[in-house]
């Protein structure tokens, strides 16, 4: 057993962990368990001893069980000069405020599981410390100096505890974070700004909060992925913020939100690729919401939509351009008349199961020239045009329109050259038995 512990330090000691830690982590949840040889604090020095040998101080990645129901304290640390230190017990009830103050090097600290329910001070680590992982512990708060002034902190998550409250200050002077989770907590609300410092922000999870609102909390960031799902969010113009064009994945699913606007993401994310809103309160599907986004796909299932906007429809049109006349001038019209002909052109899945929607025609789909994958699935559709599908009918591979009222097709999926996939079930089709060719 020790042959198989000095293994996995070995390989965690020849890793790269000077990137950010994505993938590192996925490697981590596999092999980081409760070391079977139950080393102890109080056995830290041995293990030391026995492993230097095999690496060199500062590349190793220890896994400690701590003592039952005590703080770790600073003596146990003194000295100490590793890559990474893991702890994974519930028993553990946290570190001491200064726990740090005479450890030498450490650039990973990783809680997976613990009691813990206060942040030691990091500071006395900040020339090395690049990543704090304290998940799935008793955290009610983030405040106080202890996570401030980490220059070269790159990864902070607090995934899992029960955080009610994040103070305005308590990242002050940590301005490198490239990656940020507090998702599965509490909080109701975030500070204004709060992000505002992070200029390298790539990913925010936020997910699986009661979050009420988050204004101006994006403000002068530019994140590439944003988590913000399972929350009590209800006003979607005011979570984004005009310029967010790093912005490529947005999850917004299972809010609250009953609507769309044109100001939710024009102008705001124009780059993103995907944006998800499924299970909110939706009743409305209106591509103009959507025009000048590069997406690929747009999820809007199970919501309450019932109306799906017609894009050409004449009158609906000239209002829209004539507005836009009024309120940008004749250029920037023209400009966004071109991103009417093509952009949809670059969804390629599409999805509103779970709606309202009672009829398809043609017109819902014309722009919508490159779309692959269309779900349909427990809506109301009763009614199908037989050239519903005509502008699509050379890209779309996967259609499902099962679990609806439809009665017949009347030929619409008669010429998908490139369909792949068909799902008709739990439908009102008949089928005329005297009409099959033998």
């Amino acid at each position: 057993m020790r042959n198989l512990q000095k293994s996995r330090f070995q390989l965690f000691g020849n890793a790269n962990v000077n990137s950010m830690i994505l993938v590192f982590l996925v490697i981590l949840s596999s092999y980081c368990v409760v070391s079977e040889t139950n080393v102890t604090v109080s056995e830290l020095r041995n293990v030391l001893k026995v492993y230097e040998p095999q690496m060199s101080k500062g590349k190793g990645l220890y896994i400690i069980n701590y003592p039952k129901d005590n703080l770790v304290t600073r003596e146990y640390f003194r000295g100490l000069n590793v890559t990474g230190l893991i702890v994974n017990d519930t028993h553990f009830q946290g570190l001491e405020e200064k726990a740090f103050e005479e450890v030498v090097f450490l650039k990973h600290f990783i809680v997976f599981t613990s009691s813990a329910t206060k942040i030691p001070d990091f500071r006395f680590i900040r020339n090395s410390v690049i990543s704090i992982w304290f998940q799935n512990s008793r955290l009610t708060s983030v405040e106080g100096p202890n996570l401030q002034d980490l220059p070269l902190l790159e990864t902070l998550s607090f995934r899992n505890n029960s955080i009610e409250y994040v103070a305005p200050d308590a990242f002050q002077g940590t301005e490198g974070v490239i990656y940020f989770d507090i998702a599965h907590n509490r909080l109701t609300y975030l500070p204004p700004d709060l992000f505002k410092p992070w200029a390298k922000l790539f990913m925010v999870e936020l997910s699986h909060n009661q979050l009420l609102h988050v204004d101006q909390l994006f403000f002068g960031t530019n994140p590439k992925i944003i988590h913000l799902d399972h929350n009590n969010l209800t006003d979607l113009d005011s979570v984004l913020h005009p310029g967010m064009y790093k912005v490529d994945q947005l999850d917004l699913s299972h809010n609250p939100f009953t609507r769309v606007t044109e100001n939710s993401f024009i102008g705001k994310v124009n780059n993103t690729r995907i944006i998800r809103l499924n299970n909110c309160l939706i009743q409305e599907f209106n591509p103009r919401h959507y025009i000048g986004l590069r997406l690929t796909a747009l999820d809007l299932s199970n919501n309450l939509i019932d109306e799906t906007v017609n894009l050409y429809d004449a009158n609906n049109t000239d209002n829209y351009l004539k507005t836009l006349l009024e309120k940008k001038g004749r250029g920037t019209l023209y400009a966004t008349f071109s991103d009417i002909s093509h952009v949809f052109a670059l969804i390629i899945q599409l999805s509103m199961t779970g709606n309202r929607i009672a009829m398809l025609r043609y017109e819902h789909f014309s722009q919508l020239v490159g779309l692959r994958t269309l779900n349909l699935r427990n809506n109301d559709i009763g009614q199908v045009d037989g050239d519903t599908f005509k502008f699509i009918r050379s890209s779309l591979a996967l259609l499902d329109l099962s679990q609806n009222k439809i009665h017949s097709l009347q030929g619409c999926v008669r010429f998908l050259s490139a369909l792949l996939y068909l799902n008709l079930a739990d439908n009102r089709i008949e089928v005329n038995i005297f009409l099959i060719d033998n």
